[in-house]
């Protein structure tokens, strides 16, 4: 048994919620599950809440981080959600359990309250011999199953040692991976400047972006991709990455509470805004025609060698090039899509020349005039 702190991060967009939340974490901690009940928020929004915050911080002792929010915005407010999170981590001790969670997405009840609360070492414990990131296991709620690290940022659970890794406000991760979601950056951060990045960098330097209510599209592109090895190599890891470094928070059956994240099939779902298989703690079964392939299961294999996955990927080879080739293939009906609907980004390889996914509106555009113009005219060409 061991108690834990939270850590309630972004905007008040419903008080009575606020206060219903607030009031149910104070009873939780009454019953002696948690420790420390901290809330990070703007000024504005603790002006905003005062007299529920007076009241909380006499009925809980309930802490509140008071911040000016960052001028500069990006896609997914992923400074806002950096800031926030950094300072709000600030006040715990390093090996301090924490929480992290939002308001208005949030599914918190007494269940997973407990089940963080009686939660056994050996679910957290990572083996020594695998390339030292976290000192133990993430705790994480969902993620896409075919998008490396696109993984839920509105709750996660850990050491605050570990969790201080997910915060990056490097905007060079913008310059080398400008299509990572919010969601990657999060959960890609900690791997920076290991061998595991190494062996993403050119994948997601390649990357697309998954496209919102476009279920069709987004498995079209899949299927296409899973036909090619190194994409299937790029999945392997990936699956070994989340079962060595991760772990769901979600009260398991006990007749499954050992199975791994990608053992327990009730656990898999379809994401509706995108049509992508996507795991979750909802008990749906996956029904993805994807998915009941032999040859897509193998993916799932534990027994996948990381060391060897990582050296393979790390290296320009065949399987690189085909895959190469199989993006462009996908992309080129694509150009006209993202060109109506006014998405913005780019994608470049190494020193070679770039392969462009759409125009860029980073942040890093002015940096990389010449580059854009030079997709640009590619667009022009492709669409004539």
């Amino acid at each position: 048994m061991r108690q834990f702190n939270i850590l309630i991060v972004g905007l008040i967009r419903d008080k009575k919620k606020f206060q219903d939340v607030l009031f149910f974490l104070s009873e939780m901690k009454k019953k002696g599950y948690l420790k420390r009940l901290v809330l990070s928020t703007w000024e504005r929004e603790v002006k905003g809440q005062q007299e529920v915050i007076n009241l909380f911080q006499e009925k809980s002792g309930l802490e509140v981080v008071s911040l000016s929010e960052p001028n500069i915005k990006l896609p997914g407010h992923l400074v806002h959600q950096m800031k926030a999170l950094y300072y709000g981590l600030s006040v715990f001790e390093e090996d301090d359990y924490v929480l992290k969670i939002r308001l208005d997405l949030s599914d918190i009840n007494e269940a997973k309250i407990k089940y963080l609360y009686q939660l056994d070492s050996y679910r957290t414990t990572i083996e020594q011999s695998v390339p030292s990131i976290f000192s133990e296991k993430i705790g994480i709620e969902g993620g896409f199953l075919f998008s490396p690290f696109y993984l839920n940022d509105i709750t996660f659970y850990g050491k605050k040692l570990d969790l201080s890794k997910l915060v990056n406000l490097d905007l060079m991760l913008d310059v080398k991976y400008s299509n990572l979601s919010p969601e990657q950056w999060f959960h890609f951060s900690p791997f920076i400047g290991s061998s595991i990045e190494k062996a993403f960098d050119n994948y997601f330097r390649m990357q697309e972006p998954l496209i919102s209510h476009e279920p069709l599209l987004n498995n079209e592109r899949l299927a296409k991709k899973l036909k090619s090895n190194y994409f299937k190599n790029i999945i392997r890891l990936y699956f070994s990455i989340l079962n060595i470094y991760y772990f769901p928070i979600t009260e398991i059956t006990n007749k499954k509470a050992n199975l791994s994240l990608f053992e327990n099939s009730d656990l898999i779902q379809i994401n509706r805004n995108t049509g992508l298989p996507y795991f979750k703690d909802l008990s749906l079964v996956c029904e993805s025609k994807i998915l009941g392939s032999n040859d897509i299961i193998s993916l799932f294999d534990k027994q996948n060698n990381i060391f060897e996955l990582i050296e393979y990927l790390s290296t320009e080879n065949e399987g690189l090039i085909k895959y190469r080739e199989t993006l462009n293939d996908i992309d080129q009906p694509s150009f006209r899509y993202f060109s109506k609907v006014g998405l913005n980004s780019f994608s470049v390889l190494n020193d070679k020349p770039i392969r462009a996914h759409m125009l860029s509106n980073s942040p890093t555009e002015l940096k990389l005039q010449h580059e854009i113009n030079r997709l640009r005219r590619l667009l022009d060409s492709t669409n004539k």
